[in-house]
């Protein structure tokens, strides 16, 4: 663009420039898909007052636990998830100021120095060109600013922010995973220690009725039959509190590993309670807009957004880029003249470039970032989907383990009362061993369902937390709409 050209001129190769940027555009974009709209769960009706920070932060604290207190805090501090978390929020925010720095002014300082023999057979007379080496200097500053008239640039940037929005609530959705899955994991601990538990007083029982039919065959009382069969029976029982014993160990590891520490750390976890108790019981008129707070489901709908903002800058890329620059500098033949008076000189003015024939290249982009934006919107459908799926699942089980609990109580009540009846028969010698053992058997199978089963509701619990978000909380958007 030369110095003396005409405002008028200018808008004339500028009005040119955006005649010929139509025959680039791309087909107009379709309107975006629409997002799934969350049906209700239940009575449908919105969440109460007391229900609508339901579940609340650092819930795990509701349960009184200070062993499970411990070890989330510690896990929060320690796990290298977290941590992975953290580094990616660190690098969406560099992105970030990345994609903001097309949008500042620019400026570099450039500072050349060299030598220069010129040629004495180029048709200028030999007289009047410097003889030897002549040495150079250049210095000049350049200032650039892109004007960013169509928006492609600050489309580039909200695209940035929300993609750091969704980095940062994946670090709450990795914070939720890890303090859930350490609550499981306690709750899992807790279970097998219960198990053992039936299983050494199964154990203990059998050896005394090996014993004690052993003393009955020495008095020709039972045969040997009966005490091979108590023998194999007790055996069997010490067989089952060996794996109990594996299963326990493993779950420590685990639970260590979820903490950020090594196996050592295993060894030295405290002891949960055999009864953990179940507090986040769902209110009656729990609304599903409270899959709102779920950490990926909120990820998912920035990335969805953000993807639009993508589809706008591609879409921008086809109209003509003006930039203003503008040098300012030094310049002379021998260094000894470079500040001297006349060495200056400048080059300013505004400079427009449109791409016409590149390839695809900006076609093929576009329809990439609209492909991206379709698997995004499929990605929030589907993540929604399985949120809901999660819920009403979650809430099913748990009306479900009402009623089981209340049978299964009435039957650990009734087994222990026939196993107790049917020792006194075969006392009596009216019973045989074989309807003994059975009886037992009957007995710690009821103990262990109903022990699992109050296990069961605390899992369940952390479960339904998880399903809800744990009461993570989205910050409000403040980002310009895409209008694509």
């Amino acid at each position: 663009m030369q110095y003396g050209i005409q405002t008028g001129q200018w808008f004339a190769v500028l009005a040119l420039i955006g005649a010929a940027s139509g025959c680039a555009l791309p087909p107009a974009p379709r309107q975006p898909m629409p997002m799934m709209t969350v049906p209700s769960l239940g009575n449908g009706e919105g969440p109460s007052d007391s229900t609508a920070d339901f579940p609340k932060d650092n819930w795990w604290t509701a349960y009184g636990d200070a062993g499970l207190n411990a070890l989330i805090e510690e896990g929060l501090g320690k796990s290298p998830d977290v941590a992975m978390a953290a580094a990616r929020i660190r690098a969406a925010d560099a992105a970030t100021e990345r994609a903001g720095g097309a949008l500042q002014p620019s400026l570099s300082i450039d500072g050349t120095v060299g030598g220069n023999k010129q040629s004495y057979n180029l048709g200028i007379p030999a007289q009047f060109i410097p003889k030897g080496i002549i040495e150079t200097g250049k210095l000049s500053a350049t200032l650039g600013l892109n004007l960013d008239l169509w928006g492609r640039n600050r489309a580039a940037l909200a695209a940035a922010r929300g993609e750091a929005e969704a980095t940062r609530v994946d670090a709450a959705q990795a914070r939720l995973l890890l303090a859930s899955g350490i609550a499981l994991s306690w709750g899992n601990l807790a279970q097998l220690l219960a198990s053992r538990e039936l299983a050494v007083r199964s154990v203990d029982a059998l050896r005394g009725i090996e014993k004690l039919t052993h003393e009955r065959v020495e008095a020709g009382i039972d045969n040997q039959a009966d005490h091979e069969l108590a023998t194999s029976r007790r055996a069997g029982a010490e067989q089952a509190q060996a794996a109990i014993d594996e299963l326990i160990a493993l779950e420590r590891n685990r639970l260590a590993a979820l903490v950020g520490a090594g196996p050592e750390r295993a060894r030295l976890l405290p002891i949960p309670a055999q009864n953990l108790p179940a507090v986040s019981e769902a209110p009656a008129n729990l609304a599903a807009n409270l899959l709102g707070r779920r950490p990926d489901i909120v990820s998912a709908r920035l990335r969805a957004e953000a993807a639009t903002f993508r589809v706008k800058s591609a879409r921008r890329a086809f109209y003509p880029d003006i930039n203003l620059a503008a040098v300012v500098g030094l310049q002379s033949l021998g260094l000894g003249q470079l500040f001297n008076s006349g060495s200056q000189y400048a080059n300013f003015g505004p400079a427009a470039t449109l791409p016409i024939f590149d390839g695809q290249r900006l076609r093929s982009n576009y329809r990439t970032a609209e492909a991206d934006y379709d698997q995004a919107v499929a990605r929030y459908d589907q993540t929604l989907l399985t949120a809901l799926r999660e819920v009403a699942d979650t809430l099913e089980s748990k009306r479900a383990l009402t009623e089981r609990l209340a049978m299964a109580k009435t039957a650990a009540q009734s087994a222990q009362e026939a196993a107790r009846l049917m020792r006194l028969r075969h006392d009596e010698g009216v019973a045989n061993l074989l309807q003994v053992l059975t009886a037992e058997d009957n007995a710690l199978a009821s103990q262990r369902t109903l022990a699992e089963l109050n296990a069961r509701g605390f899992l369940l619990d952390i479960t339904l937390v998880r399903a809800l978000g744990g009461g993570f909380s989205a910050p409000a958007a403040d980002r310009e709409q895409p209008d694509r």
